[in-house]
Parts: C-alpha cells; structure tokens; sequence
C-alpha cells in the first residue's frame, strides 16, 4: 500500500508540475490578451474561441480641416487624405515609387510622362476612374493655393487614350512622381453633385468685374474658381464617395469623430489588412488621448512626450519611439518695417541663443533629435548635413551679434509670440522666451488653437511663430511653403527680402528640381540648405521623435515616418 501512494504521490506532482509549466487551468494572465507579444518574446496562441477583430478605434491630435485633399497641407487633413483618397503614384515610407491608379512611363528626355489607368480602378460611389477625372484633378491643383507648386513644370495635362493621360513639362522635374503622390484623384461628377453643379460651367458665361477691394477679378478666374470648385461650399465638409482610396467616409465631423468603411473594390492587392471600419477621435488633450489608451477605449495613440516612460513602464502595450521628418521650427518675421528682426545679424543672434539640447531634453522630454536643416537628411531625399554643426549655443556670440546690429542692451519685440496650443508647443515656447531673455530680447507669448495660429501667422502680426511642419520624400516639398510663387500661403515671406535676395531662393528650389543627375540636384539643394541657414528666417530647433502604442493583439506596421497606414494594419 504504502508503495501504491508513493507511486500515485509522485503521478499527481508530475501533472501538478506538468500544468504549472503549460498554464493548465490557468487561463490567461489578465494584463496579457490573447495572441500578444511578451516582454519575454514568447507568443501566447490565441484561445480557441477567440474572435477576432476587424473594428479600430485611434484619435488625431487635431481636427482636419476639410476632408478636400487639395484644400489644405496640414498634417492632420493630409494623414485622412492619404486614407481616403489615391493619386496616380504610391510612395512608401522608404521613399519607393510605384504605381498607385495608373502605370507610368517616361520619355528619355524626361519631359513626357505617359500614365495609363489600371482596369477595374473604381470611385467610392461605384464610378471608374477615367483619363477626364485624372485631367480635371490635375489641373485643379495648378491653382490651389497649397498645391499649385506641384505643378509648377507642367505645360500640358490631356487626355491621349481611352485610359491614357499625358503630362508635359517645360524642364526635367526629379520629383515629379513624389508630387503626383501628394495630387489625389477626384471624381468630378462626384465633387460637382455634392455642390449642386448640374454641368460644367462655360468661361463665356463669366466677365470681369470688381471686388469689394476694388480690385478686378477676371472672367477666367472665376470660370476656373467654379469649374475646378477650387472654393467649394460642401465637398470637403461632409460625408462623400469621390476618392479612390482604400476608405470610404461614412460619418463625418471633423472636429469630434470621423468614421471610416473599408473600400470593399480597392484596387490595391497588397491591402491586406482585415481592418473593416475606423472610428478617428479628434481629442487635442494630451491627457484625454493617452487615458484613452489606458482604458482601451483607443487601441492606439500618439503618446504625449510626458507620459512616453510612463506608457513603455506598463508592458501593456507595443511601442515604438521612431525619429520624424516632423520639425518644430520658429519662425521670424523679417517683413515688418522698422523691426529689428529685419536685421540678419539679429535673426543669426538669435540662432546662437537657443540651446536646442536643452529645449529637447526640457521641454519635449527628450523626444527630439536637434535640427540644424528644415529637411530631416535621414528622410528628405535632396537633402544633406551640410549645416550640421553650425550655430551651436553661445551666449556671448549671441550678444556680440545684437552689439553690431546696434542693439547692445537687446529690445523689446512690439509684436508677440505666436505658439499654437497643441503637443509641447508651449513648453517649447516658454524655454525659448527665457532663452531670448537671457540675451537681452523680450517677447510675450501669444497662444492659440492650432487652426487660429496658423490663419493668424499669414497675417504677419506677430514677430514669432513656433510651427511644427512635416516635410515628406523629397526637397522640393518645401517650396510649397517658400516659393514666391505661393507668396500669399507662405510665412516666412522670403520674396520680400531685400535687395531682391529671395530670388536666389526661387533659383535653387528650381534648378535643383530641373536638374538632371542627383549630384547636380543635391549640390544645388546643398547651397540651397545653406543658404536658409544664412538668412535664419526658419530656425530649426527639433526633429520630433514620434512615441506610439498600441494594443498588443494588433499588427500595426509604423514604419512610414510620414503617415500611418491602417489599411496595411490587422488584428491577431
């Protein structure tokens, strides 16, 4: 007997053993869903009646401001365009072209691109794509204000085949393919419906006439303002189907929730993902955005600066903290008669007097990397660390600067300093208005909604203005925020540098675009960075270092730096 228990004894510490090794009974550990990643790199398989989902739940830090892909370059307004709508080209996060609605090909000489529209490429509202909606898409950016620089070399946008559209140029264009990315495909029977155009209006139909202003408004102006609704009263404020894209817009209000269907007739095979339908909250709280997390009610975020140790600390969640082509940037007011920002030698002081290592490691709690270019060399192809290095903080060069310029005992700036309220910004702003101090420059802070910022920094009425831009894929992006041409929708305004000088900025922009080899293209772009260093109208200060988490049962690729692609995302 007693060998009998013996032998059941040491059976029932087998399978005791036995099941504390396989989790027998055990279930799930609570804090670990189903089919996660462990910190010890191990992956639970998920339990047999485990569902999975097909449903995301994630916040913008801002509102869009119109669902209109060619209304406006904000970031957040870009981020549901690229969701929503299509172009002729895709580009990946590595900066790989390939084709999105249309194959292409190019002339030897490089002045004629031939784009012939994939079979089967379909609207939202059930329509195809034809070489008609391509044209009128194209040309209604040739006079957006946002997007009229991304066809600055075009001389011909036309129709030259049942599916087949032909673009001209007037000289090579090394980036014309990353800004066919950015110019999304309408359907014009769409756009013209939503605003109650029953047909395409006649330019004969228009004459000149005068504006309140005084000023005289041409017939062809406004055939065009209503022939490419380039000032649309409804589309881009609700619900449509007039993209291409791998989502469709169920609901939408911009600045609360925007809701999103899977396209069920993409075009793209590689749309993997098995996400079906996407809420977008728009929370603008810091604090709001990453308790929503916390609580599960977003299953991923843009995690505030402050709370990035906190958020890796928990294991709950995957992570990523990735290095952006995102800058924050401040910007000087050079333009305003009699001010003392005027002065080169002032804006260069001002350079010297920023500590950019101590505004990083303060205010953006340690999530940037220092920017000495406006264009992130790891990202911006064209762009180079030519810069690196120069105006490193120094106080004492600072004030000899402000001494030669005939400001020995500094200045009160009578305008004020604009910083929009969103991310670090005002912390930003706040270090920065100590560091000035520090060199004798007084300036108040001036902060606003981040929609209110940006109207009110086109008016000039500020001396500074904090910004965070996101420059993508290619050098000559910034020229749709500094060339003359887009004059009216710049900041920094460098055209009305004296002496003419801002030409040399209109020069480099287009013959590095129109340069033929990418050596001649980046020495251009090289004097090009070199020369916006010079005048420190744009101070870079950061690149931003962009923390994300996610639910652990969730495989979301994050390696675009530029934008989030949840069409490629899927739930374990």
């Amino acid at each position: 007997m007693k060998n009998v228990k013996r032998v059941l004894a040491m059976v029932l510490a087998l399978v005791l053993c036995f099941c504390l090794l396989s989790g027998c009974g055990g279930g799930q550990n609570e804090t670990t869903p189903a089919g996660s990643q462990q910190s010890g790199g191990e992956t639970n398989a998920p339990a047999p009646d485990h569902k999975v989902r097909d449903d995301l739940n994630i916040a913008l830090t801002d509102a869009p401001v119109t669902n209109d892909p060619h209304g406006n370059s904000k970031d957040m307004t870009q981020q549901l365009s690229h969701w929503v709508y299509d172009g002729l080209i895709l580009v990946s996060g590595d900066g790989t072209i390939r084709p999105g609605i249309a194959e292409y090909k190019v002339s030897a000489d490089g002045l004629t691109y031939t784009f012939t529209i994939r079979n089967g490429v379909k609207f939202h509202n059930g329509e195809e794509v034809t070489p008609e909606d391509v044209v009128w898409s194209i040309e209604r950016c040739t006079d957006m204000a946002y997007y009229k620089n991304y066809t600055a070399s075009f001389t011909d946008v036309k129709k030259t085949g049942d599916k087949e559209v032909t673009i001209t140029l007037k000289n090579p264009d090394n980036a014309l393919l990353y800004n066919l990315y950015r110019i999304k495909i309408l359907n014009q029977s769409k756009v013209y419906e939503i605003e109650g155009i029953t047909e395409a209006p006649k330019i004969e139909a228009f004459s000149d006439k005068t504006d309140a202003d005084g000023k005289t408004v041409t017939a062809e102006k406004q055939w065009k303002e209503a022939y490419y609704v380039e000032k649309p009263s409804k589309f881009g404020s609700v619900a449509e189907d007039a993209g291409a894209g791998p989502f469709t817009i169920k609901s939408y209000d911009k600045d609360r929730l925007i809701e999103l269907e899977k396209f069920a007739d993409y075009y793209d095979t590689a749309n993997t993902g098995n996400i079906k339908t996407v809420k977008i909250n728009i929370i603008t709280e810091n604090s709001t955005r990453y308790n929503a997390l916390l609580t599960g009610d977003l299953d991923m975020v843009q995690v505030p600066s402050a709370n990035w140790e906190q958020v890796v600390a928990t294991g709950k969640f995957n992570t990523l903290a990735q290095e952006s082509a995102t800058i924050c940037t401040m910007i000087v007011n050079h333009y305003r008669e009699g001010s003392p920002l005027g002065n080169k030698l002032v804006r260069q002081a001002i350079r010297y007097a920023l500590n950019r290592e101590a505004i990083v490691k303060s205010a953006a709690k340690g999530m940037g990397v220092v920017a000495y270019t406006l264009y992130n060399p790891k990202y911006i192809i064209g762009s180079s660390t030519v810069n690196e290095g120069t105006y490193e903080y120094n106080v004492a060069k600072a004030k000899e600067l402000l001494a030669q310029a005939g400001y020995p005992d500094g200045f009160t700036l009578e305008q004020k300093f604009l910083v929009p309220k969103t991310g670090d910004s005002v912390s930003v702003a706040e270090v920065i208005q100590q560091m000035l101090k520090a060199v004798g420059i007084i300036v108040e802070l001036d902060q606003k909604d981040s929609s209110t910022a940006s109207s009110e920094s086109k008016t000039g009425s500020q001396d500074l203005y904090l910004t965070n831009s996101n420059y993508v894929f290619h050098m000559s992006d910034g020229s749709r925020a500094m060339h003359s041409r887009t004059l009216k929708t710049q900041v920094a305004k460098y055209a009305l540098l004296p002496n003419n000088e801002g030409e040399t900025l209109d020069r480099l922009y287009d013959s590095a675009q129109a340069a033929t080899t990418d050596a001649e293209r980046d020495k251009l772009y090289g004097e090009l960075n070199e020369w916006l260093n010079d005048q420190s109208i744009n101070i870079p200060i950061y690149y931003h270092v962009k923390g994300f988490a996610w639910d652990k049962n969730l495989d979301a690729d994050l390696s675009n730096p530029y934008y989030l692609y949840i069409q490629y995302w899927s739930w374990k």
